[in-house]
Order: structure tokens, then sequence, then C-alpha cells
């Protein structure tokens, strides 16, 4: 997630749709005050060899606590930290409402069947003896449900909802949206790159699951024409 007050966006980071490596060309336009989460180790140095920022300013200052925040803060030692993927509800809650109205916000959304394939292969669950079916509908992980990410109270509360598959749409717009000198282009780089099995969704998902995605991750399905 990043909060650029030096360009005026804010970039709500979801899972599995390519975010790290948006992240780290985002970065390279960030001023010192901006916020950016903290990354994996081999992805930050990646940041700074492409000339972008590092994780910074993600843990909140105190001065900026809520009442809830200074209890946690106290009870639970527990510090206000942005993390990668905090949500837009969270991030609203936690910027001023002159940012929020003004700076422009965006995330991006994929083909459910392909997201959700895509994330258990990458959690190697199949190797843990894990089916498919059991991970999408026992499981409490935010990533399941990606309209976590944008909606609050059924409503979109961020400017604009890009598609993973058209990810040249959402660089045009931002480079003309931030008046950029040059055409914002991703890193020709592998985020969280390892050696790990990759398969179409057709392989991973069975008849059971694929009615499974289509009943409870129907709004997606609809509303971005994703099909089968």
């Amino acid at each position: 997630m990043i909060i650029s007050h030096h360009k005026k966006f804010i970039f709500i980071s979801p899972y599995k749709t390519a975010s790290t490596s948006i992240e780290i060309a985002l970065s390279a336009l960030c001023g010192n005050q901006d916020i950016l989460t903290p990354l994996g180790q081999r992805d930050e140095l990646k940041r700074l060899e492409l000339n972008g920022k590092k994780a910074q300013n993600h843990i909140k200052p105190y001065f900026d606590y809520s009442f809830s925040d200074i209890k946690n803060a106290i009870i639970k030692q527990q510090k206000k930290i942005y993390h990668k993927h905090t949500t837009a509800k969270k991030t609203k809650q936690s910027v001023s409402k002159k940012v929020w109205n003004n700076y422009y916000k965006f995330t991006l959304e994929r083909n459910p069947f392909d997201r959700l394939a895509s994330f258990y292969l990458f959690m190697e669950l199949h190797k843990k003896g894990i089916s498919f079916y059991d991970f999408i509908s026992n499981s409490n992980n935010p990533a399941i449900d990606s309209t976590q990410t944008y909606l609050e109270n059924g409503q979109q509360i961020v400017d604009k909802i890009y598609q993973f598959e058209k990810l040249d749409q959402m660089l045009n717009d931002l480079t003309s949206i931030l008046n950029l000198e040059k055409s914002l282009q991703l890193p020709e780089y592998i985020a969280k790159q390892r050696n790990r099995e990759k398969k179409h969704y057709r392989e991973v998902i069975d008849k059971k699951s694929k009615k499974w995605i289509q009943k409870y991750h129907g709004y997606v399905i609809e509303r971005f024409d994703y099909e089968w």
C-alpha cells in the first residue's frame, strides 16, 4: 500500500494482482513524507536498485492515534502500522478527509478463478494435503474475498478499480493523471519469485469449487465480465 502526498495518490494493494511489481514502480515517484509499506527483502532491494523508495513512514506517529489506537498501544503493546494489504476502508479511517477526498485512489481486481488458483499454488497448500475446495470454502484468509479491498458497506470507495488483465490501461491512466514526464512502466522483474508449481486455473479448480466461486464471487464475475 502506498499513500503519496508528493503525487497525491493512494494505491490499495490487493492480493495476487501484481501489486508488488506495481508498488516497486510507484515507489520511484514518491517523496520522503510518503507512506510505503514493507515488501519482502528481495523486493525491497529491487526498489532501491530501480531508484525507488524503500518502506518508510508505515508506523503511524502517536499524534495521529485514535482512542482505540492508544488503548491497543497501552494494553496490547501494539503500534499502529500500515500493512501491505491495508484495505481502502481502514486507509480511509486513517487519513484526513481532505487527503481521502482529493487524492486519486485506485486498486485492482482479477478473474477470481485465476486469482484464487494462483494464491492456492503460491501458498503450496496442495503439498500440505489441503484441497482447493477446503481452501476457498473454510479459510478465514482475507485474500479469499477481494471485494473487502475496495468496498465499504457494499459500496465502492476508491476512484478506480483496474483489471489485472488490462494493466496497460492503469499505466496509461496514471501517466496522465499524475502528470508524469515519462510513461509509467512496470519493472522487468518478477516479484515474489520462487520455484513453485504453475498451472492454468482449470487444472486446479474442480466442478464443486467452480460452482462455489460462481456463487460467492458473483459480484466480481458479473461486474468485470469474467468467465470460466
